[in-house]
This record gives structure tokens, sequence and C-alpha cells, in this order.
């Protein structure tokens, strides 16, 4: 099933459905920072989301990044957020 297009970063479309998500809610959903920010704040987001029934996470890199950066940033996804 195609959902059509979707907004893509920096245009107009996007700004606007942006703006109707809070800072708060980004900030209790997500995970984003330095290696350290990220894993500091990770046992606490598993533990809540887990409370709220969730039982598993994804984790994207940056969009429309070339095969070597994309590479690199899973890989520095995976060290940081292994115990």
């Amino acid at each position: 099933m195609s959902r059509g297009p979707t907004p893509r970063s920096g245009s107009a479309a996007w700004d606007a459905v942006s703006a109707e998500v809070p800072d708060e809610m980004v900030a209790a959903m997500t995970l984003a920072g330095t290696p350290d920010e990220v894993r500091d704040r990770l046992p606490a987001l598993e533990a809540r989301l887990a409370d709220l029934g969730v039982d598993e996470l994804v984790f994207q890199t940056g969009a429309d990044l070339d095969e070597p950066t994309f590479v690199a940033n899973c890989h520095q996804i995976i060290a940081c957020c292994h115990p």
C-alpha cells in the first residue's frame, strides 16, 4: 500500500508538519544528541516505553546519506547503544 509522497526536510510541507509536534513530544519519544547523551538517556527511554507496552526500538540514521556515511552512522549507533 502506497502512502504517497512524504514531506522532505526543509520543504514547506515538512515545516508545517513539524511545527505541530511539540518539543516535549520529540524529547519524550526520541533519542538525539552526542553519543554520550544518547547512551545516558537510552535506559530511561527503554524503561518508559516498556511500561507502555513497547518492546522494540527502531534506530534511523540521517536521510539521503551516501553509503559510506550511512554505514558509519550505523556503526556509531551500535557502538553508542552497546552496554
